[in-house]
């Protein structure tokens, strides 16, 4: 298995390149924090690379910007070239998905009105999964009904 999650800011703008076959990619680079303070009292931050390819990249450039929070899903990826005759190994992730983490006020190059300026999450096909509406899905909270609901009728 071959799966990684990570949730982090953008350290730059994303810009859109094409292959020369015309697919779509953006590559970017995601702070995260640690979590923890080192011993000087800073929190220590790691630098990871991400390749997002189709649909999924230009909804990255049209959306995001340096500092925007994202999480993203997939999966790490190994390449190596040849540079100035030595061999350079670069570990890459790969997006599956991604979920924008900025509200819509948080980012202002957010072109869309997204219901209850709910974040944008990116699947591996490029849909923009937050809204259902168009497809028959109710996008509501499924608790708002106020419908009672004893404890045995729950299966846990």
């Amino acid at each position: 298995m071959n799966t990684t999650i990570i949730t982090g800011r953008l350290t730059k703008d994303p810009e859109l390149r094409y292959t020369s076959s015309n697919k779509a990619v953006t590559s970017i680079s995601i702070a995260v924090s640690r979590g923890y303070k080192n011993q000087q009292g800073e929190v220590e931050t790691d630098f990871f690379n991400v390749v997002i390819w189709e649909q999924q990249a230009k909804n990255v450039v049209n959306y995001l910007n340096k500092g925007s929070r994202v999480a993203i899903e997939g999966r790490l990826q190994n390449r190596s070239y040849e540079s100035d005759g030595r061999k350079v190994y670069i570990t890459e992730i790969h997006a599956k998905s991604i979920e924008f983490l900025d509200s819509k006020n948080e980012n202002p190059r957010e072109k869309t009105d997204l219901p209850n300026n709910r974040p944008t999450k990116q699947n591996n096909q490029g849909y923009d999964n937050s809204n259902y509406g168009n497809q028959g899905f109710n996008n509501q909270d499924p608790f708002a009904s106020g419908q009672d609901i004893s404890d045995d009728d729950l299966p846990f």
